[in-house]
């Protein structure tokens, strides 16, 4: 059904855009990437614009610039010149959970013109195969029972597993120690090695090591369970309140880049997602593809930076 769905949302898009002048701009186009290579959103940015490039038979070049949470990704973009060929992968982490905790050097909405949404996915509770929990009552009776609890790492500062492990820790009681990596691909090999605790990661994060047994998922922070692992249960199911989180990301450019320019690139990167082929690949990698007009992806933003302030209104974050 969200393979369907998105399909069609995305022809739909395609075909209303048909209908406007676009062009693309001269030059290869560079896309910054707040997070090193390797990870769930590094993987899925590099087929989407595969697909893009065999369309257009335009040169592309992905950027990996981890770290400071996606702060210096977008502090980098934000300074560019708005010819359409400087982008940033946007996502939940820099442009809705921090904007809504802290000052930043840049504004989400007012320094970036939207282009489109393109991918999201569930994330879950993982643990190291060997640890002692085989549930998620024996992590949280686990971390109960440890002087200073239990470590967990997440993507980044402000990333959407950095969040969970919040939430998490609210509505369990458990005392969580935050250790903040540079994306999902570090993260996933400290994490099979028993470095860490637990995580919040992506299925496409732990399809190798749930495979070859290194990790153990406890629960999914998904609304509803994940078709690609139906037998793990949602945080609501397990009775552990408010523990839900699905990040998202997007295409960006520096305001003030002209409209033709927004409007081309977002038209090849809704037909990448119209095929079904690639959606496919997307999915088998636990990823949800979707597309969006610029006023779509903009309002969604806006949307997300006042649902994190209203959490972070409500209750006391630490952002450490």
């Amino acid at each position: 059904m969200k393979r369907a769905l998105a399909i069609v949302l995305a022809a739909t898009v395609f075909s209303a855009a048909g209908a406007y002048g676009q062009t693309l701009p001269d030059g290869p186009i560079t896309i910054v990437i707040p997070f090193s290579a390797g990870g769930t959103s590094d993987t899925g940015m590099r087929i989407l614009v595969d697909a893009v490039q065999r369309r257009t038979q335009k040169t592309f070049v992905i950027v990996n610039k981890p770290g400071g949470g996606g702060i210096n990704a977008a502090v980098l973009v934000k300074e560019a010149r708005p010819d359409g060929l400087t982008l940033r992968l946007a996502d939940i982490g820099p442009d809705a959970i921090l904007p809504s905790l802290e000052r930043l050097p840049y504004d989400p909405l007012k320094d970036f013109q939207p282009i489109s949404l393109l991918m999201s996915w569930d994330q879950f509770l993982t643990v190291p195969f060997a640890s002692n929990a085989m549930n998620l009552s024996e992590l949280i009776a686990l971390g109960k029972s440890r002087k200073g609890g239990l470590t967990y790492g997440s993507q980044g500062i402000g990333s959407g597993g950095h969040l969970l492990g919040l939430m998490f820790q609210m509505g369990s009681g458990v005392a969580l120690t935050h250790v903040p990596y540079k994306g999902g691909a570090p993260l996933s090999v400290d994490l099979a090695a028993g470095r860490i605790d637990m995580a919040f990661t992506s299925y496409r994060e732990m399809k190798v090591p749930l495979q070859e047994k290194q990790v153990r998922i406890l629960a999914s922070a998904g609304l509803r369970r994940s078709s690609l692992l139906p037998d793990v249960p949602t945080f609501a199911e397990l009775g552990v309140a408010n523990v839900e989180l699905s990040p998202w990301f997007g295409l960006v450019a520096p305001a003030g880049t002209q409209r033709q320019f927004i409007d081309g690139i977002q038209n090849e990167f809704v037909g990448a997602v119209a095929d079904t082929a690639v959606v496919k690949r997307l999915e088998e990698l636990g990823i949800a593809a979707s597309a969006t007009t610029p006023e779509q992806f903009g309002a969604h933003i806006a949307r997300e930076i006042e649902k994190y302030s209203a959490i972070a209104r409500a209750n006391t974050i630490d952002l450490r």
